[in-house]
């Protein structure tokens, strides 16, 4: 069995040194720390996005009376979405849940808003301040009252255009782009293949030649040694 060809300089490795691992442990822990690094920066900035911030209070009921208990008070954030018709919440994380926007009279000074939730719906809240008998004022947090308006009306209708319209364009397109791919890929390697073959015969030709040649040499007549 003949012997394996051996690379040059890898013989002089020695694999059970500790100081190989050590360096892998260095390199892969400057690896990990990068990547940390580099989450914390995505999530401060994904984080700024949501400039508007929420104070609300989860709305809870039975469906069967008008009663609803209040919750404990929690926080959450709103960004416009792409399409600047509508609020994304923050929490919870990469949702695609869309939020009718609150009027501006209802966002205070800070980008500072409150609301109700109940079950989806977010009901925003009016800070009313009163005076009472006692000349002593009084504020308090009240749900502006929450109507069917033209922003659900133009969901519905963007959903319906979304869900509802299925032509062959739209179904197949990913597939079309694929076989684009897949033939852009195809035709480069069959250029690759013709190019390889028409300039490089002449260095096979020439390679064949010097081959012919060293072989040929123990063909060379000479005297015999002694």
């Amino acid at each position: 069995m003949g012997m394996l060809p051996t690379i040059p300089g890898l013989s002089s490795l020695n694999f059970n040194s500790a100081a190989v691992f050590n360096n892998i442990f260095y390199w892969v822990g400057y690896l990990v720390v990068i990547l940390i690094i580099l989450t914390v920066f995505v999530a401060i900035g994904y984080y700024v996005t949501f400039n508007i911030k929420c104070t609300y209070w989860p709305l809870v009921g039975s469906g069967n009376t008008t009663e609803i208990s209040v919750g404990k008070k929690k926080t959450n954030r709103f960004k416009w979405n792409k399409t600047k018709d509508g609020w994304k919440a923050m929490f919870p994380l990469f949702n695609k849940n869309s939020v009718e926007p609150f009027d501006p009279k209802h966002i205070y000074y800070g980008n500072q808003t409150y609301a109700f939730k109940l079950g989806k719906q977010w009901i925003p809240g009016c800070i009313n301040i009163s005076q009472g008998e006692t000349k002593s004022i009084q504020a308090e947090i009240n749900p502006v009252p929450h109507y069917v308006r033209n922003w659900e009306s133009v969901e519905f209708k963007k959903n319906a255009m979304e869900y509802a319209v299925k032509d062959w364009w739209s179904t197949n397109k990913m597939w079309v782009f694929a076989l684009i791919g897949v033939g852009i890929c195809c035709g480069m390697c069959v250029i690759t293949i013709y190019m390889s073959y028409k300039f490089g015969a002449g260095g096979v030709q020439a390679t064949k030649s010097f081959a012919d040649a060293v072989q040929g040499m123990n063909l060379i007549p000479g005297a015999a040694a002694p």
